[in-house]
């Protein structure tokens, strides 16, 4: 199956309406208007409408935005103490846990437990 630009396909999509839905219209009317452009098959006017009534809309994420003072604080947090997770982290600052990752990532940290080298380990 050819693909085809959303601009064509939303031509194609007016086409078929026009044609009351009837894939065999539509295709001829399609290449009546559209001499030019690649032909679909008729079957890809049924296609088109079912897989655009049942696709789930993917929406662009929302943009992950905090206040530069949480942002300042929960990196202060960590330069003061690096053994500090990320749940007492977010306890203080007040926001979410989740919040607290995508700071820490944004600024390339990378959350994980503070282990002394072996030499430095203090015996009883």
């Amino acid at each position: 199956m050819p693909l085809f630009t959303h601009e064509h396909q939303i031509d194609m999509l007016l086409v078929y309406g026009e044609a009351r839905k009837n894939h065999r219209e539509a295709k001829a009317l399609y290449g009546q208007r559209y001499p030019d452009r690649t032909q679909p098959h008729d079957k890809y006017f049924l296609w088109l409408e079912r897989h655009l009534k049942t696709k789930i809309i993917e929406e662009e994420p929302n943009e992950f935005i905090v206040s530069e003072e949480v942002e300042i604080n929960t990196l202060a947090s960590i330069e003061v103490d690096p053994t500090t997770s990320v749940r007492q982290i977010a306890a203080n600052v007040g926001i979410g846990r989740e919040s607290i990752r995508k700071i820490l990532k944004k600024h390339k940290f990378k959350p994980f437990k503070y282990q002394r080298p072996f030499h430095c380990r203090l015996t009883i």
